[in-house]
């Protein structure tokens, strides 16, 4: 090696030596890189966790729905009590058996299901009863969004084709040739307190069957003018007719009396001179009568009058200016007080509720046993757990969905993020999915 070429790589030798200590590259922060590993992986987890707890949470919450969490009932002996709301979610299959049926509502037919009825349950919920439109051994309970008429003890119905068991579903039909009797599937009718008549109005006038569907009182002659309103008690029928000077005269008949009796009359300004009511209705004990008129292209009138004096009584809540209208439902009674009945139970001056459904569906009119509400208000079904979980259900859904979404963007981009710059971002389980 010459002297020039030495030299050179003397130079370059120290130039070298020099960029190595005192020019070089600080190295990777090792603890730090572990420190941002562990939390993006941490973070991957969270998200995947926080996804997987809003899809269980879903499905659980909606199993829950699907079989149903009871409610309480009231114990044997304790205070009776009628729900303020019912759940109308999902109803269950009534078994027959010897329970008695606290009420039954009508179900509004659709393109794809028939008239039926639907059973009002105590503690605030709803059954069916498994009828539906006249196919081999099927039974109708109702017809043209109207409920059946319910017995006082529970048990049975008269239905559009006779009287239903309820107990355990055995249908009697009319066996009378009478042409009377054979026409009372339209009509509407009336248990008597002790469940064992039931009082039918027809075009000829009033007449009674028994449970067996036999006929046990016939219209006699002059009988059209009476309008059948209810029972007096468990063998007097009680109703109204014109009166000779106005008004209407207040009349009873026995189920063993030729002929129907005055018994008191309603003077013509109570109500407001009109002629006989379209509609009248009793009061289960007898101590009142509803007097309904068509109001054609105005609201249906009503007046409320004692069935014993023919004086007026004010309804509840009822001021100067009310008008109470009346739908084709008959209505359902309440300490001597009717309330409407179209798809839920209302006082008709005020407006107020008394009982509601849950409102996931449509309903027609409302039956109860003895057309009498009776008990203590209770919170029912509608607001135990069954409904809360769907109220939770139908919230949490479209926020568990977009969160699920922005969740699964996130990882996707974060995945295809990390695999640029070579790092394992996801779990192990959930990168083989991507």
């Amino acid at each position: 090696m010459n002297t020039p070429t030495g030299e050179l790589t003397r130079l370059l030798t120290g130039a070298a030596d020099d960029i190595v200590e005192h020019r070089t590259a600080p190295g990777p922060d090792i603890p730090q890189l572990w420190r941002r590993g562990r939390r993006v992986t941490w973070a991957a987890r969270t998200a995947a966790a926080g996804i997987l707890g809003v899809v269980l949470l879903l499905v659980a919450t909606g199993g829950v729905l699907l079989s149903g969490i009871p409610a309480t009932v009231p114990s044997v002996g304790g205070m009776l009590t009628y729900p303020e709301v019912v759940s109308d979610l999902f109803p269950e299959l009534l078994r027959t058996g010897d329970e008695p049926i606290f009420g039954l509502v009508a179900t509004v037919p659709t393109a794809s299901e028939s008239d039926d009825s639907l059973v009002i349950e105590r503690r605030g919920a709803l059954a069916s009863l498994g009828t539906s439109a006249v196919r081999a051994d099927h039974i109708v309970l109702t017809a043209g969004g109207t409920a059946p008429a319910l017995a006082p003890d529970g048990k049975r119905v008269r239905s559009s084709e006779g009287i239903v068991d309820l107990t355990d579903g055995s249908l009697t039909r009319p066996n009378s040739t009478d042409p009377v009797i054979q026409s009372l599937t339209g009509s509407r009718s009336v248990w008597s307190p002790d469940s064992q008549h039931v009082l039918v109005d027809t075009a000829n006038g009033p007449a009674v069957l028994n449970v067996y569907a036999d006929p046990v009182l016939t219209p006699a002659a002059g009988d059209q003018q009476v309008r059948a309103a209810g029972w007096r008690d468990i063998t007097t029928l009680l109703g109204v007719r014109p009166a000779a000077g106005g008004g209407l005269d207040i009349v009873t008949r026995g189920l063993t009396e030729p002929r129907w009796t005055t018994v008191g009359t309603v003077a013509a300004d109570a109500v407001r001179g009109s002629a006989t009511p379209s509609r009248v209705f009793a009061a289960p004990d007898g101590s009142r009568l509803l007097l309904v008129w068509p109001g054609g292209s105005d609201p249906a009138r009503s007046v409320l009058v004692d069935a014993r004096t023919g004086a007026r009584v004010p309804l509840a809540g009822e001021t100067s200016a009310t008008t109470a209208v009346w739908g084709s439902c008959d209505p359902v009674w309440q300490a001597g007080q009717p309330l409407l009945a179209d798809g839920g139970l209302r006082r008709p001056a005020s407006g107020e509720t008394v009982m509601a459904f849950s409102g996931h569906t449509r309903h027609g009119c409302v039956a109860l046993a003895g057309n009498e509400l009776t008990g203590t208000p209770a919170p029912g079904a509608a607001d135990a757990w069954q409904e809360r979980l769907w109220r939770l259900w139908a919230a949490a859904l479209p926020l568990g969905g977009v969160l699920a979404l922005v969740g699964l963007v996130w990882m996707v981009v974060a995945l295809r993020r990390s695999r640029r710059h070579g790092e394992r971002f996801l779990p192990m389980v959930l990168g083989r999915l991507f």
